[in-house]
């Protein structure tokens, strides 16, 4: 504390030599400081955060003005350092000070002369959730045009929007355990607008000058004319930099207790065009968006999948999938009951044990997650949907097959070879992940192609153990036959198949067949003497391999 207050005092010093009318308040433990801009006095607060000086001080400005000042944090604290480029050299920490005050004067001067009005609008939206009094979260929803939505409102200041009211239903089921009808629902104008920025607007007579336009007028007259009650108003806007959005809210309008109608809707808002509306956060929970701020943005979402098989590697398979960016609609079938023997290799836990259908708890857990995906469990048999007459894989850009299971998995190459599937992609792994093997039939199943898979009897060959059976493990009882291996490997080879089969299939749109080859704990083999096929003895771990199987 003793040091605090000698650097206290030893800026002040410092600062007043400079020019500046400073002093230190004992009592708040700051410094105060007045400076004045094109003949407007401005008060500022420094602050010495708790490890200053290896920190850069923080100056604060809690005056309100006539004048939008970008750069400013909901506490009022200025940004004045990029602290991921800039760095705060402690034993220049009385220059830095000063370097401090020098950019909080260029800061409010350029807001006076408006010659930063660009950066205020970029950090738009900032400034209307500082304000903000309620908020709102987006589900699935089309930005491209005005139109209306469903919300559900969960408390006094918060509410859920949705395109689908299905969804809307869902998500507040899943979300709170509340069970809901549509008639709890109300509607929510949503408006494409036009303008850059919003900013200025503050009352009702705003909203049709800044907000609605002429092209949005009459979806406008028309909802406010509707509502007995509040109103709630979700823009799409510009804001130099992407599209934004931001929340309204109406209270009840006041008519002198005349029924407002369409005929007299436009008089009503005149009538009450200097009353103060609501400004709402808008939270935008869309996986693209999601994706995008919290990724590279190159998720594209733009497939929809089909999962066969909801054990350890379908598991992980469909969460990696989502968060590469290849699709946020699945559908996963497996007819099989989550026990014990899944959870330490299984990407959904102990909660789900005994109770959940693996596909069932594979849908919780990403919904859980990623609230706004498609995700649909099937409790059936695969085989009974095979022999439905309708052709249900066609419905699906890609069917990825994960059950470990040479029979179903002929099947399905039997119904690509049909034209009953778009794309099929089949994943299986060898014992303790010494090796794991995709293949992708994306183009014409040629003979080259058949003569890759299987052999002479109909039998796979892709493998790199022999006489994998041996290798398998059994606990007491009938049934109860595993492959051993860990869940870290098979995540590892999750992820390093599909980084590869992203780039060089999915995103080159490639229109043909390939194997990939995995190779994990190929020393181990070797050392614990698992017979490995001759031409893969002296691969090392961690490789990987994919080859065209369609052409010569």
């Amino acid at each position: 504390m003793v040091k605090i207050v000698i650097l206290h005092r030893e800026i002040v010093n410092y600062l007043s030599e400079q020019g500046y009318r400073c002093k230190y308040e004992d009592a708040e433990n700051d410094i105060k400081i007045e400076i004045c801009v094109e003949d407007r006095d401005i008060q500022l607060v420094m602050k010495l955060p708790r490890f200053y000086p290896y920190e850069f001080p923080e100056l604060y400005c809690y005056q309100e003005f006539d004048f939008f000042v970008p750069h400013v944090y909901t506490n009022k604290r200025l940004c004045l350092f990029d602290e991921n480029e800039e760095t705060a050299y402690p034993e220049q920490y009385l220059e830095i000070a000063k370097i401090s005050i020098e950019r909080a004067i260029k800061l409010f001067l350029d807001s006076i002369l408006k010659n930063n009005l660009l950066e205020y609008n970029k950090e738009a939206v900032s400034y209307w959730n500082t304000k903000a009094e309620a908020y709102v979260i987006m589900l699935r929803f089309d930005e491209s045009f005005s139109h209306y939505i469903w919300a559900y409102q969960m408390t006094k200041n918060s509410y859920i929007c949705s395109d689908s009211e299905i969804e809307l239903v869902d998500f507040v089921r899943r979300l709170s355990g509340l069970k809901i009808d549509k008639q709890d629902l109300m509607q929510v104008l949503f408006v494409k607008s036009d303008v850059v920025i919003t900013m200025l607007i503050s009352k009702l007579k705003d909203i049709d000058l800044w907000l609605i336009g002429k092209k949005n007028e009459k979806l406008y007259l028309d909802y406010m004319s509707k509502n007995n009650s509040s109103s709630l108003i979700i823009s799409s806007f510009n804001n130099t930099v992407g599209d934004c959005l931001l929340g309204i809210k109406i209270g009840k309008l006041k008519s002198n207790n005349v029924k407002i109608t369409r005929k007299n809707i436009v008089g009503v808002l005149r009538a009450n065009s200097g009353r103060k509306f609501e400004k709402i956060q808008v939270c935008d929970m869309r996986m693209k968006r999601l994706f995008t701020r919290g990724g590279d943005g190159r998720a594209m979402f733009d497939k929809k999948c089909l999962f066969i098989g909801g054990g350890s590697v379908g598991s992980y398979l469909i969460k990696s999938v989502t968060e590469i960016g290849i699709s946020d609609d699945i559908t996963v079938i497996d007819k099989d009951i989550l026990t014990s023997d899944n959870i330490a290799r299984h990407l959904c836990g102990a909660d789900k044990i005994l109770s959940e259908n693996k596909a069932e708890a594979i849908c919780d857990y990403m919904l859980e997650q990623y609230p706004t995906m498609r995700c649909e469990g099937i409790c059936k048999n695969v085989l009974e949907i095979i022999d439905e007459p309708a052709n249900f894989f066609g419905e699906y850009d890609i069917v990825f097959v994960a059950v470990g299971n040479c029979v179903l998995e002929k099947q399905f190459i039997e119904l690509y070879k049909e034209g009953k599937i778009k794309q099929c992609v089949l994943v299986w792994v060898e014992p303790y992940l010494i090796a794991g093997h995709v293949i992708v039939l994306n183009t014409d199943y040629t003979e080259k192609t058949n003569e890759y898979i299987f052999d002479e009897y109909g039998n796979f060959k892709i493998a790199v153990v022999e006489n994998s059976k041996q290798y398998m493990k059994s606990e007491a009882g009938c049934q109860s036959a595993y492959a051993p291996y860990a869940g870290f490997e098979l995540q590892k080879f999750i992820l390093d198949f599909l980084d590869v089969y992203h780039r060089e299939v999915y995103e080159k749109d490639a229109k043909s067949n390939y194997v990939i080859d995995w190779f994990g704990r190929m020393k181990w083999a070797r050392m614990n003497n698992i017979t490995i096929k001759p031409k893969y003895r002296s691969i090392e771990d961690r490789t990987i391999n994919i080859q065209r199987i369609d052409v010569e």
